[in-house]
């Protein structure tokens, strides 16, 4: 082997390295102390990208060393956390309530009715008034790593993991079939903060991303008419697909995303004894949940008055 190459592999493991340093250090830190989890996090970036350019430029294969990698950036996070969220306790206990044969589109956390279910970790579920804004295929995989790990958050971070392995694949996949270089699945497969949403908060995103991907892998396959499941199985798991239909339309047509919409429906019905109830969580979350605060009050600041002006002037035009 090349001195050259050798120091290049060594400049890549000491950029792996200090990531995982700054993953390790805001998993510790991040909890007592915000402001340095997001900084350390941030942090975290700079060896990523250090990692990532020296490995475009390595020649031969890095297949085992960029798996290697990936387990370890994974796995040295699974022990502790979550870290700056609280989902995974939520995902625990509506796992919890679904094994029990109870309805979480129906019962909210804080419900009389589910107080048998509470033990120490109840505590830590946050908005106990709102009842569950996750899709049906969500709380399937919740219930699941509940009954595989007896309620234990590393049985829920490895299913996390699980599909997180699920979408690489697919992933990889899909590079291949476009005729692009492997590699740049590195690009995510080593991203601190997906490193971080997957093996410390055990996020079920990955799953939602798996679906996706595997629609996204027929359609390249020119096998189209089997799409409609894997992305209605990706809405099942989170709503945010739901708002990419209409870009499906010309690879599914109409019958495509009508089957996708069909199949989502059926997902739903074994929680539909909820009735309206099925969306009352998310209606909430709608209303009130606010992500980058200050930017929206200060856009809502300087449109509220505006609006205002335009429906009182609509209101007198009658």
């Amino acid at each position: 082997m090349q001195p050259g190459v050798d120091l290049r592999r060594g400049l890549l493991l000491v950029g792996l390295a200090l990531e995982l340093a700054c993953l390790l250090a805001f998993q510790r830190l991040g909890g007592a102390r915000p402001d340095l989890g997001v900084a350390l996090l941030l942090a975290a970036f700079l060896p990523y990208g250090a990692a990532l350019a020296v490995a475009r430029r390595l020649r031969g294969s890095i297949a085992r060393l960029a798996l290697a990698a990936t387990l370890l950036l994974h796995l040295a996070l699974l022990g502790r956390g979550p870290t700056l969220d609280d989902d995974l306790w939520r995902y625990r206990w509506e796992g919890r309530v679904v094994l029990a044969g109870h309805n979480p589109y129906r019962h909210t956390p804080d419900d009389p009715a589910l107080a048998p279910l509470r033990d120490a970790a109840w505590s830590r579920v946050a908005f106990r008034h709102v009842p569950t804004v996750y899709p049906p295929l969500a709380e399937l995989l919740f219930a699941a790593g509940v009954a595989l790990g007896g309620g234990s958050p590393l049985a829920l971070r490895l299913l996390a993991l699980a599909g997180h392995g699920l979408s690489l694949a697919l992933l990889a996949a899909l590079l291949a079939g476009a005729g692009l270089p492997r590699r740049r699945l590195l690009a995510y497969a080593w991203n601190p903060l997906v490193v971080k949403e997957v093996a410390d908060s055990a996020h079920v995103d990955p799953w939602m991303a798996a679906g996706v991907l595997a629609a996204l892998l027929w359609v390249q396959r020119r096998r189209a008419a089997r799409a409609p499941w894997p992305l209605a199985a990706a809405i099942g798991v989170k709503w945010v697909p739901l708002l990419t239909l209409p870009l499906w339309r010309r690879a599914l047509g109409r019958r495509g995303v009508a089957l996708t919409l069909l199949l989502v429906g059926l997902l739903l019905l074994p929680f539909a004894g909820a009735g309206r109830g099925l969306f009352a969580g998310l209606a909430t979350y709608a209303d009130w949940w606010v992500f980058n605060p200050g930017v929206y009050w200060g856009l809502r600041g300087l449109l509220d008055p505006h609006l205002e002006l335009a429906a009182s002037k609509a209101v007198a035009k009658g």
